[in-house]
């Protein structure tokens, strides 16, 4: 049986947690944040509700897409949201599963990303660095 690689993040940010929770969900506010530094998402297409699908596309410095799709299985207002991940542009690539748990401490917001059914640890590296950079675009959008 291979191995199940899996990535955990947990972040701190200085926004009560609906507005954390709702950062992931509004297309306005994708648009603004997601995806990492250098890199747009221009028309992200969300169908926030149980068993709807996403798919957002970030583009880099070259206008060259990378599509990430899934569909939502939990949306438990403010507090988790589970969905499948899949890079659309890549028919190879494994689905994998993301559940974000937000917590509220002290009037921030705790996120502990859970990423598993990866294929690699370079899968996990890769991914890493992609959240962590978009989490940095995050916290500025929430700052305003």
């Amino acid at each position: 049986m291979p191995q199940e690689h899996e990535l955990k993040i947990s972040r701190r940010f200085k926004a009560p947690r609906e507005k954390v929770f709702n950062a992931f969900l509004e297309p306005a506010a994708l648009q603004a944040w997601w995806g990492p530094e250098g890199m747009t998402c221009p028309e992200p297409r969300v169908d926030a509700r149980l068993g709807g699908a996403y798919e957002l596309s970030i583009l880099n410095d070259a206008g060259e897409p990378h599509t990430v799709a899934g569909v939502y299985q939990e949306i438990t207002a403010p507090e988790r949201l589970v969905f499948t991940w899949r890079w659309a542009h890549l028919p190879e690539a494994a689905e994998m599963l993301v559940t974000l748990t937000f917590n509220d401490v002290a009037g921030d917001t705790v996120l502990d990303l859970h990423q598993t059914l990866m294929p690699s640890d370079g899968s996990s590296r890769m991914h890493n660095q992609g959240w962590s950079s978009s989490f940095n675009k995050l916290d500025v959008f929430l700052s305003r």
